[in-house]
């Protein structure tokens, strides 16, 4: 209680040896689970972990931030917007638990909103969808047109406006007018893909998401403008596992 609090911000790997340019953070915006807080960055140190024993040290940038008001007044912090941003209207997703009613079919594949395999884009659609069982069919079309189906069994999740979040046996989605947004099916973690809160700034609507990648928790934003929805999320690029 005698200093402000200060909030740790990944700023990408140290591999290539360059410090990170700061102009653009010297004020961020945290946003946390209760709320947003203006920030501004105090100093920048590299950290280093030897994931395979003494061999293949992995080092990444992190930031410094001090943190502009109380703590408690956000919550947990879980992302971080570069420059000072007007915040309003923000409340914690509470949705209707349970799985949602079952969307309206679709008859095309559409691709995920944003994938952690940036060179891998399969297209998703729902085939069928049981309420009463807590089961779905979901068909994916990889880039070479074939077809393959995952069955999730005890689904369940929550649903609150436009999105619905679903949580099944081995991957998870969000979902918006029963088109896929983002597909979730981690190896080394759980699946998830579920609205935390939502915002607004500069007048647009944002939704703040918990996915679930591969070794690791990745929080982003989802929103839908004029052109549709878009996501926007940045996951760790260094190695987390040996």
């Amino acid at each position: 209680g005698l200093q402000p609090p200060r909030v740790l911000i990944d700023l990408g790997s140290a591999r290539d040896g360059r410090f990170p340019e700061t102009p653009g953070l010297r004020e961020v915006t945290i946003i946390g689970t209760e709320g947003a807080a203006q920030g501004a960055l105090e100093d920048i140190y590299k950290d280093c972990q030897f994931l395979c024993g003494d061999d293949a040290e992995e080092c990444h940038f992190v930031g410094v931030v001090v943190l502009a008001g109380r703590l408690d007044t956000i919550g947990t912090p879980l992302i971080a917007l570069a420059g000072k941003r007007e915040i309003s209207s923000f409340r914690p997703w509470v949705g209707t638990s349970g799985m949602p009613p079952a969307p309206p079919p679709q008859s095309v594949f559409s691709p995920a909103l944003w994938s952690p395999y940036p060179d891998y884009a399969p297209g998703y659609r729902i085939e069928s969808w049981d309420t009463t069982l807590r089961s779905l069919t979901l068909a994916m079309r990889d880039p070479s047109g074939e077809v393959h189906r995952l069955t999730g069994e005890q689904c369940d999740g929550a649903h609150d406006g436009e999105l619905s979040s679903l949580s099944c046996s081995g991957f998870a989605l969000l979902i918006a007018e029963g088109r896929p947004l983002l597909f979730s099916y981690p190896d080394y973690n759980l699946p998830a893909a579920e609205v935390v809160a939502s915002f607004t700034q500069a007048g647009e609507a944002y939704h703040l998401v918990r996915y679930g990648a591969k070794a690791q928790t990745v929080f982003g934003l989802v929103t839908r403008g004029p052109e549709g929805w878009r996501a926007l999320f940045r996951p760790k690029d260094y190695a987390l596992l040996c």
